[in-house]
C-alpha cells in the first residue's frame, strides 16, 4: 500500500463525504497521497475508501471513510457474518445489510460497547446487530467498583470475564476484541466463555499474539491467583488504550499469546480456525481472527 496512484474522482468523492470524520487531517493533498484501498465495507456495506489514518498500524488505522471502522473491527465483522450464516442461514455482505427477519434468533455477548471516536475509530457493530429483532445483544464493561452483573446502561452490564454472571448456555456468539491480553486469569475467562456458550456456539476474538513461537510471552507473572498484590511485572509495564476512551482509559497488558492458545482452546472443546489472510477488498490487512466453534459434546 505504499505506492498507489492518486485518488480518482470516485474515491475523492468518498473522502469528501468523510471530511467531518477526518477533520484532524487538514492537508487535503497529503490525504489524497496517503495509502488507500478501494472496496466494500463489511460493517456499513458502503463502497468506500480504506485509508491510512492517524493510528500506529494498518490493523488499527486502516479506516473506512464511511463508518470509521478499523481493519480489526472489519475482521470481527467478517467473523460475525460467517457465524450468522452458519447458525441462522442468513447470507449478507455486511452487518448493515442483514435482513429484518431470519429463520432463527441469535443471542450475542460483545465485551466492547459501541462507540464513535473520530477520527481514530468507531465500533458500531453491537448496535447495528441489536437493530435486528432476531438478534439479542448484550454488551459488557469492566468496572471493578460496581457489583458484577449490574446494569451500566441500555443493553450493557458490568462483567468480569473471570466470573461471568450469565447462566450456562446463554449465548450463540461471544466476541472479545483485544481483551484477553488484559485479563489477569485468562484460563478462568476462557472457561467462563465456554460455559456461557451454547454447544455449537461461536467465540470470535482478536488479540495481540505471535505465530512464530508456541509459548506465550508473559508481561505480568501471577504468583497467587487469589492475591493480585503478589503479581510481578516483568520489565517495563505495558498499557493499552481502552477503545473509545478520549482521555486516559489505559489498561495493563498481561501477555502476548503464542500458538499455545490454540491448544488451550482445543482442550476446552473449541475447534479453532485461525486466519490472518489479507482481505483487501474489505480493507482487512495484517489483521487476525480467531473463529472458534464450541463442540456439541457435553462439557
Amino acid at each position: 500500500m505504499t505506492n498507489v496512484p492518486p485518488l480518482g474522482r470516485w474515491a475523492s468523492r468518498r473522502l469528501s463525504r468523510a471530511v467531518p470524520i477526518v477533520r484532524s487531517i487538514t492537508d487535503a493533498q497529503e490525504r489524497s497521497a496517503s495509502p488507500y484501498l478501494l472496496g466494500a465495507c463489511p460493517v456499513c456495506g458502503e463502497a468506500t475508501v480504506f485509508f491510512a489514518g492517524p493510528g500506529p498500524s494498518q490493523r488499527e488505522s486502516l479506516l473506512c471513510a464511511s463508518c470509521v471502522t478499523t481493519s480489526r473491527y472489519r475482521s470481527i465483522a467478517l467473523g460475525v457474518l460467517r457465524c450468522i450464516l452458519e447458525l441462522a442461514g442468513v447470507d449478507a455482505p455486511s452487518i448493515a445489510q442483514l435482513p429484518e427477519r431470519a429463520r432463527r434468533s441469535l443471542t450475542v455477548l460483545d465485551t466492547q460497547v459501541p462507540f464513535r471516536y473520530p477520527p481514530y475509530a468507531a465500533y458500531p457493530i453491537p448496535e447495528m446487530l441489536a437493530n435486528r429483532s432476531w438478534i439479542d445483544v448484550c454488551c459488557s464493561q469492566y468496572e471493578p467498583e460496581v457489583p458484577w452483573g449490574a446494569d451500566l446502561g441500555p443493553g450493557t452490564t458490568n462483567q468480569n470475564l473471570e466470573q461471568l454472571t450469565f447462566a450456562d448456555d446463554s449465548f450463540d456468539l461471544v466476541i472479545t476484541g483485544d481483551v484477553l491480553e488484559h485479563v489477569r486469569l485468562d484460563d478462568r475467562a476462557l472457561r467462563e466463555i465456554a460455559r456461557i456458550l451454547r454447544p455449537g456456539g461461536i467465540f470470535i476474538f482478536t488479540v495481540p499474539h505471535t505465530r512464530d513461537q508456541q509459548d506465550t510471552i508473559m508481561k505480568v507473572l501471577v504468583h497467587d491467583p487469589e492475591n493480585p498484590g503478589a503479581d510481578e511485572i516483568i520489565g517495563v509495564p505495558e498499557y493499552h488504550r481502552s477503545p473509545g476512551a478520549e482521555e486516559g482509559g489505559s489498561v495493563l497488558s498481561y501477555r502476548v499469546y503464542g500458538t499455545e492458545i490454540d491448544d488451550h482452546l482445543a482442550a476446552l472443546g473449541f475447534a479453532v480456525d485461525y486466519s490472518c489472510s489479507p482481505r483487501p477488498e474489505h480493507g482487512v490487512i495484517d489483521t487476525e481472527l480467531f473463529y472458534c466453534r464450541l463442540g456439541t459434546v457435553a462439557r
